[in-house]
Protein backbone atom coordinates (compact mmCIF):
# COMPACT_ATOMS: atom_id res chain seq x y z
CA UNK A 1 0.00 0.00 0.00
CA UNK A 2 2.81 2.14 0.89
CA UNK A 3 4.66 1.77 -2.46
CA UNK A 4 1.28 2.20 -4.53
CA UNK A 5 0.63 5.80 -2.15
CA UNK A 6 4.35 6.51 -2.82
CA UNK A 7 3.65 5.74 -7.16
CA UNK A 8 0.90 8.34 -7.03
CA UNK A 9 2.85 11.01 -5.76
CA UNK A 10 5.55 11.26 -7.78
CA UNK A 11 4.28 9.57 -11.41
CA UNK A 12 2.92 12.44 -12.67
CA UNK A 13 4.20 12.48 -16.48
CA UNK A 14 1.38 10.33 -17.95
CA UNK A 15 -1.72 11.07 -16.03
CA UNK A 16 -3.86 8.08 -17.29
CA UNK A 17 -1.05 5.41 -15.18
CA UNK A 18 -1.54 7.81 -12.50
CA UNK A 19 -5.22 7.57 -12.52
CA UNK A 20 -4.90 3.58 -12.96
CA UNK A 21 -2.62 3.41 -10.33
CA UNK A 22 -5.15 5.62 -7.79
CA UNK A 23 -8.24 3.30 -9.05
CA UNK A 24 -6.16 0.54 -7.95
CA UNK A 25 -5.57 2.32 -4.39
CA UNK A 26 -9.44 2.48 -3.94
CA UNK A 27 -9.87 -1.55 -5.23
CA UNK A 28 -6.91 -2.21 -2.12
CA UNK A 29 -9.37 -0.15 0.44
CA UNK A 30 -12.47 -1.93 -0.64
CA UNK A 31 -11.26 -4.92 0.20
CA UNK A 32 -10.61 -3.86 3.78
CA UNK A 33 -13.22 -2.29 4.42
CA UNK A 34 -12.39 0.98 4.17
CA UNK A 35 -14.96 3.14 1.74
CA UNK A 36 -14.08 6.39 2.80
CA UNK A 37 -10.48 6.19 1.90
CA UNK A 38 -11.50 4.11 -1.18
CA UNK A 39 -13.83 6.99 -2.57
CA UNK A 40 -11.21 9.33 -2.15
CA UNK A 41 -8.97 7.33 -4.07
CA UNK A 42 -11.72 6.81 -7.05
CA UNK A 43 -12.42 10.38 -7.06
CA UNK A 44 -8.39 10.99 -7.48
CA UNK A 45 -8.81 8.94 -10.58
CA UNK A 46 -11.70 10.53 -11.82
CA UNK A 47 -9.64 14.03 -10.91
CA UNK A 48 -6.69 12.60 -12.62
CA UNK A 49 -8.46 11.17 -16.35
CA UNK A 50 -8.36 13.69 -19.04
CA UNK A 51 -11.69 15.62 -19.70
CA UNK A 52 -11.90 14.44 -23.22
CA UNK A 53 -10.86 10.56 -22.68
CA UNK A 54 -13.17 10.55 -19.26
CA UNK A 55 -16.12 10.34 -21.94
CA UNK A 56 -15.31 7.37 -23.32
CA UNK A 57 -13.38 5.45 -20.78
CA UNK A 58 -14.63 2.40 -19.81
CA UNK A 59 -12.35 2.23 -16.68
CA UNK A 60 -14.40 5.77 -15.77
CA UNK A 61 -17.32 4.08 -16.02
CA UNK A 62 -16.23 1.61 -13.60
CA UNK A 63 -15.10 3.80 -11.10
CA UNK A 64 -18.13 6.35 -11.25
CA UNK A 65 -20.39 2.69 -10.52
CA UNK A 66 -18.35 1.94 -7.41
CA UNK A 67 -18.26 5.23 -5.83
CA UNK A 68 -22.02 4.87 -6.65
CA UNK A 69 -21.84 1.84 -4.33
CA UNK A 70 -20.10 3.87 -1.91
CA UNK A 71 -22.35 6.56 -1.99
CA UNK A 72 -25.34 3.71 -1.63
CA UNK A 73 -23.76 2.00 1.23
CA UNK A 74 -23.35 5.63 3.22
CA UNK A 75 -26.87 6.49 2.39
CA UNK A 76 -26.23 9.47 0.08
CA UNK A 77 -29.30 7.75 -2.44
CA UNK A 78 -28.81 10.55 -4.53
CA UNK A 79 -25.37 10.99 -4.75
CA UNK A 80 -25.39 7.17 -5.68
CA UNK A 81 -27.84 7.78 -8.57
CA UNK A 82 -26.19 10.96 -9.92
CA UNK A 83 -22.76 8.56 -10.46
CA UNK A 84 -24.20 5.38 -11.69
CA UNK A 85 -26.23 7.39 -13.98
CA UNK A 86 -23.20 8.83 -15.17
CA UNK A 87 -21.11 5.74 -15.67
CA UNK A 88 -24.22 4.52 -16.99
CA UNK A 89 -24.54 6.84 -19.85
CA UNK A 90 -20.66 5.98 -20.44
CA UNK A 91 -21.32 2.39 -20.92
CA UNK A 92 -23.98 2.68 -23.20
CA UNK A 93 -22.15 5.24 -25.87
CA UNK A 94 -19.11 2.45 -25.80
CA UNK A 95 -21.43 -0.36 -25.65
CA UNK A 96 -24.44 0.32 -26.70
CA UNK A 97 -27.47 -1.86 -25.12
CA UNK A 98 -26.03 -5.16 -25.68
CA UNK A 99 -23.48 -5.61 -23.49
CA UNK A 100 -22.96 -7.18 -19.62
CA UNK A 101 -21.72 -4.30 -17.95
CA UNK A 102 -25.29 -2.40 -18.72
CA UNK A 103 -27.18 -5.44 -17.06
CA UNK A 104 -24.24 -4.58 -14.14
CA UNK A 105 -25.49 -0.73 -14.05
CA UNK A 106 -28.92 -1.80 -14.25
CA UNK A 107 -28.43 -4.14 -11.57
CA UNK A 108 -26.73 -1.23 -9.43
CA UNK A 109 -29.58 1.32 -10.42
CA UNK A 110 -32.37 -1.06 -9.49
CA UNK A 111 -30.94 -1.54 -6.05
CA UNK A 112 -30.45 2.27 -5.42
CA UNK A 113 -34.58 2.65 -6.22
CA UNK A 114 -35.17 -0.10 -3.90
CA UNK A 115 -33.27 1.65 -0.94
CA UNK A 116 -35.10 4.83 -2.01
CA UNK A 117 -38.48 2.63 -1.60
CA UNK A 118 -39.48 3.06 -5.26
CA UNK A 119 -39.97 -0.20 -5.82
CA UNK A 120 -41.66 -0.14 -9.28
CA UNK A 121 -38.49 1.44 -10.60
CA UNK A 122 -36.25 -0.83 -8.82
CA UNK A 123 -39.00 -3.97 -10.99
CA UNK A 124 -38.57 -2.53 -14.05
CA UNK A 125 -34.62 -1.83 -13.56
CA UNK A 126 -33.73 -5.49 -12.63
CA UNK A 127 -36.03 -6.59 -15.44
CA UNK A 128 -34.29 -5.08 -17.86
CA UNK A 129 -30.90 -6.65 -16.12
CA UNK A 130 -32.42 -10.03 -16.57
CA UNK A 131 -33.41 -9.62 -19.85
CA UNK A 132 -30.08 -8.46 -21.09
CA UNK A 133 -28.29 -11.12 -19.12
CA UNK A 134 -30.39 -13.95 -20.45
CA UNK A 135 -30.19 -12.81 -24.00
CA UNK A 136 -26.12 -12.31 -23.74
CA UNK A 137 -25.20 -15.22 -20.89
CA UNK A 138 -28.29 -17.71 -21.51
CA UNK A 139 -30.80 -18.40 -19.26
CA UNK A 140 -28.62 -20.73 -17.14
CA UNK A 141 -26.36 -18.47 -16.22
CA UNK A 142 -25.33 -17.79 -12.40
CA UNK A 143 -26.19 -13.65 -13.21
CA UNK A 144 -29.50 -14.71 -13.96
CA UNK A 145 -30.28 -16.84 -11.04
CA UNK A 146 -29.04 -13.61 -9.08
CA UNK A 147 -31.23 -11.39 -10.79
CA UNK A 148 -34.33 -13.72 -10.55
CA UNK A 149 -33.54 -13.69 -6.58
CA UNK A 150 -33.46 -10.00 -6.81
CA UNK A 151 -36.93 -9.55 -8.60
CA UNK A 152 -38.13 -12.08 -5.93
CA UNK A 153 -37.07 -9.64 -2.92
CA UNK A 154 -38.35 -6.88 -4.55
CA UNK A 155 -42.05 -8.88 -4.79
CA UNK A 156 -41.52 -9.78 -1.47
CA UNK A 157 -41.28 -6.09 -0.19
CA UNK A 158 -44.00 -5.45 -1.78
CA UNK A 159 -46.02 -7.77 -0.10
CA UNK A 160 -46.56 -10.64 -2.82
CA UNK A 161 -44.83 -13.44 -1.28
CA UNK A 162 -46.54 -15.84 -3.53
CA UNK A 163 -44.78 -13.88 -6.40
CA UNK A 164 -42.04 -13.53 -4.91
CA UNK A 165 -41.94 -17.29 -4.32
CA UNK A 166 -42.07 -18.07 -7.79
CA UNK A 167 -38.94 -15.61 -8.79
CA UNK A 168 -36.73 -17.54 -5.84
CA UNK A 169 -37.51 -21.21 -7.65
CA UNK A 170 -36.45 -19.55 -10.72
CA UNK A 171 -33.34 -18.60 -9.11
CA UNK A 172 -32.95 -21.74 -7.24
CA UNK A 173 -33.20 -23.83 -10.42
CA UNK A 174 -30.40 -22.25 -11.71
CA UNK A 175 -28.02 -21.42 -8.81
CA UNK A 176 -27.88 -25.07 -7.57
CA UNK A 177 -27.27 -26.44 -11.40
CA UNK A 178 -24.36 -23.94 -11.95
CA UNK A 179 -22.86 -23.02 -8.76
CA UNK A 180 -23.90 -25.47 -6.37
CA UNK A 181 -25.44 -25.44 -2.76
CA UNK A 182 -22.65 -25.06 -0.49
CA UNK A 183 -22.09 -20.77 -1.33
CA UNK A 184 -23.65 -17.44 0.70
CA UNK A 185 -26.04 -17.03 -2.63
CA UNK A 186 -27.53 -19.81 -2.01
CA UNK A 187 -27.79 -19.61 1.89
CA UNK A 188 -29.24 -15.77 1.37
CA UNK A 189 -31.68 -17.41 -1.34
CA UNK A 190 -33.05 -20.29 1.17
CA UNK A 191 -33.56 -17.40 4.09
CA UNK A 192 -35.60 -15.70 1.83
CA UNK A 193 -37.44 -18.62 0.60
CA UNK A 194 -38.20 -19.26 4.41
CA UNK A 195 -39.18 -15.79 4.62
CA UNK A 196 -41.60 -15.69 1.83
CA UNK A 197 -42.70 -19.52 2.95
CA UNK A 198 -43.79 -17.37 6.66
CA UNK A 199 -45.25 -14.99 5.25
CA UNK A 200 -47.88 -17.24 3.08
CA UNK A 201 -48.40 -19.37 6.61
CA UNK A 202 -46.17 -22.17 5.06
CA UNK A 203 -44.59 -22.29 8.51
CA UNK A 204 -42.87 -25.93 8.64
CA UNK A 205 -41.57 -24.71 5.17
CA UNK A 206 -40.46 -21.49 6.52
CA UNK A 207 -38.82 -23.60 8.96
CA UNK A 208 -36.75 -26.12 6.69
CA UNK A 209 -35.40 -23.38 4.46
CA UNK A 210 -34.42 -20.88 7.01
CA UNK A 211 -32.16 -24.67 8.78
CA UNK A 212 -30.94 -25.23 5.02
CA UNK A 213 -29.57 -21.72 4.61
CA UNK A 214 -28.33 -22.11 8.33
CA UNK A 215 -26.44 -25.61 7.78
CA UNK A 216 -25.00 -23.87 4.70
CA UNK A 217 -23.79 -20.58 6.25
CA UNK A 218 -21.91 -22.93 9.16
CA UNK A 219 -20.05 -25.01 6.69
CA UNK A 220 -18.76 -21.79 4.82
CA UNK A 221 -18.29 -19.11 7.66
CA UNK A 222 -16.27 -18.62 10.55
CA UNK A 223 -18.00 -19.79 13.89
CA UNK A 224 -19.17 -16.52 14.39
CA UNK A 225 -20.00 -14.31 11.61
CA UNK A 226 -23.30 -12.46 11.91
CA UNK A 227 -25.12 -14.47 8.99
CA UNK A 228 -25.27 -17.56 11.56
CA UNK A 229 -26.40 -15.25 14.23
CA UNK A 230 -29.33 -13.89 11.95
CA UNK A 231 -30.54 -17.28 11.10
CA UNK A 232 -30.59 -18.50 14.49
CA UNK A 233 -32.74 -15.27 15.30
CA UNK A 234 -34.73 -15.96 12.51
CA UNK A 235 -35.44 -19.13 13.66
CA UNK A 236 -35.90 -18.09 17.01
CA UNK A 237 -38.51 -15.69 15.90
CA UNK A 238 -40.63 -18.78 13.73
CA UNK A 239 -40.42 -20.61 16.60
CA UNK A 240 -41.80 -17.52 18.68
CA UNK A 241 -44.80 -17.27 15.79
CA UNK A 242 -46.02 -20.77 16.90
CA UNK A 243 -45.65 -20.30 20.73
CA UNK A 244 -42.95 -22.98 21.06
CA UNK A 245 -41.17 -20.23 23.73
CA UNK A 246 -38.85 -23.05 24.48
CA UNK A 247 -37.64 -23.57 21.34
CA UNK A 248 -37.34 -19.78 20.58
CA UNK A 249 -35.27 -19.07 23.95
CA UNK A 250 -32.91 -21.83 22.51
CA UNK A 251 -32.88 -19.78 19.41
CA UNK A 252 -31.94 -16.72 20.69
CA UNK A 253 -29.44 -18.01 23.19
CA UNK A 254 -27.26 -18.92 20.12
CA UNK A 255 -28.10 -15.67 18.18
CA UNK A 256 -26.98 -13.18 21.15
CA UNK A 257 -23.95 -14.94 22.02
CA UNK A 258 -22.95 -14.91 18.11
CA UNK A 259 -23.89 -10.76 18.02
CA UNK A 260 -21.65 -10.35 20.76
CA UNK A 261 -18.78 -11.89 19.90
CA UNK A 262 -19.13 -10.39 16.28
CA UNK A 263 -20.37 -6.64 17.38
CA UNK A 264 -19.68 -6.64 20.76
CA UNK A 265 -22.15 -6.34 23.83
CA UNK A 266 -23.71 -2.45 22.43
CA UNK A 267 -25.27 -3.59 18.91
CA UNK A 268 -28.31 -3.08 17.76
CA UNK A 269 -28.83 -6.77 17.16
CA UNK A 270 -28.29 -7.82 20.90
CA UNK A 271 -30.06 -5.08 22.03
CA UNK A 272 -33.13 -6.67 19.72
CA UNK A 273 -32.00 -10.47 20.59
CA UNK A 274 -32.61 -9.92 24.54
CA UNK A 275 -35.42 -7.65 24.05
CA UNK A 276 -37.57 -10.43 22.45
CA UNK A 277 -36.11 -13.10 24.72
CA UNK A 278 -37.31 -10.67 28.36
CA UNK A 279 -41.01 -10.61 26.05
CA UNK A 280 -40.79 -14.46 26.02
CA UNK A 281 -39.40 -14.73 29.76
CA UNK A 282 -42.23 -12.45 30.58
CA UNK A 283 -45.04 -14.69 29.12
CA UNK A 284 -43.26 -17.99 31.05
CA UNK A 285 -43.35 -15.79 34.38
CA UNK A 286 -39.48 -15.47 34.98
CA UNK A 287 -39.73 -12.37 35.49
CA UNK A 288 -37.11 -12.21 37.29
CA UNK A 289 -35.07 -13.18 34.30
CA UNK A 290 -37.15 -10.78 31.98
CA UNK A 291 -36.20 -7.61 33.95
CA UNK A 292 -32.49 -8.65 33.90
CA UNK A 293 -32.18 -9.01 30.00
CA UNK A 294 -34.67 -5.74 29.53
CA UNK A 295 -32.58 -4.19 31.85
CA UNK A 296 -29.27 -5.15 29.31
CA UNK A 297 -31.46 -3.51 26.66
CA UNK A 298 -32.33 -0.37 28.05
CA UNK A 299 -28.26 0.41 28.89
CA UNK A 300 -27.76 -0.64 25.35
CA UNK A 301 -30.06 1.54 23.65
CA UNK A 302 -29.16 4.62 25.61
CA UNK A 303 -25.81 4.06 24.87
CA UNK A 304 -26.64 3.78 21.09
CA UNK A 305 -29.80 5.97 20.61
CA UNK A 306 -29.72 8.35 23.56
CA UNK A 307 -32.09 8.89 26.03
CA UNK A 308 -35.29 10.61 23.86
CA UNK A 309 -35.78 7.88 21.50
CA UNK A 310 -39.00 5.79 20.86
CA UNK A 311 -36.80 2.25 21.71
CA UNK A 312 -35.56 3.78 25.03
CA UNK A 313 -39.05 4.60 26.23
CA UNK A 314 -40.49 0.99 25.08
CA UNK A 315 -37.59 -0.70 27.15
CA UNK A 316 -38.24 1.72 30.22
CA UNK A 317 -42.35 1.50 30.10
CA UNK A 318 -41.46 -2.65 30.00
CA UNK A 319 -38.90 -2.49 33.08
CA UNK A 320 -41.55 -0.27 35.24
CA UNK A 321 -43.78 -2.95 34.11
CA UNK A 322 -41.90 -5.77 35.19
CA UNK A 323 -40.91 -4.22 38.70
CA UNK A 324 -43.96 -3.88 39.68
Amino acid sequence: MKCAKRGLEYTNIIPQYDADLANTIAIIHVANGESDKALEFYLKALSLTPNESGQNNGNVAASLLNISLIFNERGENANAMDFCRKGLEIWLNLYGENHPNMASAYSALAKFYGDQGDLEQSLEYYNKAVRLQSRLQGENHPDVGLSYQNIGQVYDRSDNPTQALQYYNEAAAIQLSTIGENNSTVATLYHNMANAYGDVGQKSEALSYYKKSLEIRMKIFNGNHPDIANSYFTIGNLYDSQNDLQQALANWSQAVTLYRNAYGENSNDVADTYENMAIAYETLNLLRKALELETEVLRIRCNLLGLEHPKVKKAQRMINRLQK
